[in-house]
């Protein structure tokens, strides 16, 4: 299950990039809202041993309104970001939630994670690292030319350029 949540997060995360500021925040927001809703329900009509409780009192109802407030505020801004940035800063913002998991756990339910655990967590700390650097050569360089172009529109002209260099290559071919 947390493989399939990895592989979710990370379509929905490309997916808003590429779709871009084209749509508002809140819109996407609410259709992935409304999908989960309708994948959460369905999980727990297929799973076995899987169960639903209401909250049994008013402080369990505070905690979850205020974690759905929270979830909310935390989904438009982290879709802003994302359709905003034209660098993976955001994405590496993602990254600190693992750190923030990982010392929270020691610090208030005193739980050491496993070897495994922290060989998994290095290898993302590592290879966001290894983008960030990355990413920072490639800005450097493009500084220097006029025109910054964002994802899509350069995923397009590559697309139109392969296209235009096929018909003319097949041109030359004919005469």
């Amino acid at each position: 299950m947390g493989l399939l949540g990895v592989v979710g997060s990370t379509t929905a995360f490309t997916v808003i990039r590429v779709i871009g500021s084209r749509v508002n925040a809140l819109i996407t927001v609410t259709y992935f809202s409304g999908m989960v809703t309708i994948l959460s329900t369905l999980l727990l009509l297929i799973l076995p041993g899987m169960g639903f409780r209401l909250p049994a009192n008013l402080g369990e109802w505070g905690c979850l309104i205020a974690l759905g407030i929270s979830g909310v505020i935390f989904q438009v801004l982290l879709t802003k970001g994302l359709q905003i940035s034209k660098t993976s800063r955001a994405m590496n913002m993602m990254y600190l939630k693992m750190l923030t998991a990982i010392i929270l756990d020691k610090l208030i339910w005193n739980i050491v994670p496993g070897w495994v655990n922290c060989i998994g967590s290095l290898l993302i700390l590592v290879s966001a690292a290894v983008v960030a650097t990355r990413q920072e050569k490639r800005q450097e360089t493009s500084k220097d030319q006029q025109y910054e172009a964002d994802e899509e529109t350069a995923l397009l002209n590559d697309q139109r350029e392969s296209e235009g260099s096929r018909r003319d290559s097949g041109g030359s071919r004919h005469q």
